[in-house]
């Protein structure tokens, strides 16, 4: 193991970084995902709709509604902000990490293990932040939404008021007009892996939910932790069968992707309908979780070297 001792030095500062950085954009994610909730919430179709006073013409609340979205949109766009610096320094960190060993080790005969070590530690450093961080944000809403309907009442049909003789008085016809100005929310969503599993499970999608929990949590720990043990003992028959047990199973790592896929575009659609606005964006917790394939395919490519160079 001394031959391991800088890249396995250096692997202890790297995840101290890594958990810093991760707790601080966990944080702001968690900050940003409360900014847009709490807006979605004040600005509710239910919450503008029910308050009479909104009905009442030339009020202004429609326009401090406004005021206050543009003002809640500006704070959650800073928010996002801290997240942009926190992850390029989450990159920086894993960046020269890798270079650091690629340079010092690159030389050496064990320099495929410590790629592949390299390849599976900076998978680990995105597994993590890429399940707990949100990965889409889904919304539907109106945008100056207008209720109108026709008032046509005759009081002379009602027989005390008829007794007034009103005449032409008594006819009272109004187009009445509302305008709800600025975005009325009917639906918001802010998502992570680990949110989709707890909205499966308590949905009672319980066979959907351990499908996701399988390939998005349980197969890449089982997946990182066998290769480095393929790659510290390349020449135990363990190793062997750890390895064509990964090999075979790693067509699958796709699946969750694949079934949370089908499960958001049903989620945000089902709410569509004329007039509403519907969309969705992708957060970090995607680009995180994207990180994490591509290093974990990575490390696949340089195990197989070590077993083909050592001669498993």
């Amino acid at each position: 193991m001394k031959s391991y001792f800088a890249i396995l030095f250096s692997a202890f500062i790297f995840f101290g970084f890594v958990i810093y950085f991760s707790f601080k954009i966990d944080n702001k994610l968690s900050e940003y995902k409360d900014i847009k909730e709490d807006i979605a919430k004040q600005l509710n179709f239910k919450e503008r709709i029910l308050n009479g006073w909104e009905w009442l013409p030339g009020n202004e609340i429609g326009k401090s509604k406004r005021e206050y979205w543009e003002k809640q949109e500006t704070k959650a766009d800073n928010v996002y902000g801290f997240v942009n610096r926190y992850s390029i320094f989450l990159i920086l960190t894993v960046v020269i990490f890798v270079v650091f060993n690629v340079l010092f080790y690159q030389y050496k005969p064990i320099k495929y293990n410590v790629y592949g070590l390299l390849m599976v530690f900076s998978a680990f450093a995105f597994l993590f932040i890429g399940l707990k961080s949100p990965f889409i944000e889904i919304f539907a809403y109106s945008r100056d939404f207008t209720v109108k309907f026709p008032i046509d009442i005759n009081l002379n049909d009602y027989p005390l008021i008829s007794m007034l003789d009103l005449g032409e008085w008594g006819k009272i016809k109004y187009n009445f007009e509302a305008t709800f100005e600025g975005r009325t929310y009917y639906m918001y969503q802010n998502k992570s892996i680990v949110n989709l599993l707890e909205i499966l499970y308590t949905g009672g999608n319980f066979i959907v939910a351990i499908m996701v929990g399988l390939f998005s949590v349980i197969f890449p720990i089982v997946k990182l932790t066998s290769s480095i043990f393929i790659i510290f003992n390349p020449h135990s028959k363990r190793s062997q069968s750890l390895f064509v047990y990964i090999k075979n199973l790693g067509k699958w790592s796709m699946a969750d992707v694949f079934i949370a896929a089908i499960f958001l575009s049903i989620f945000a659609y089902t709410s569509l309908n004329v007039g509403v606005e519907t969309g969705a964006r992708t957060l970090y917790g995607t680009y995180y979780f994207l990180l994490f394939v591509l290093l974990s395919i990575g490390s696949g490519y340089y195990i197989n070297k070590v077993l083909v160079v050592q001669k498993f």
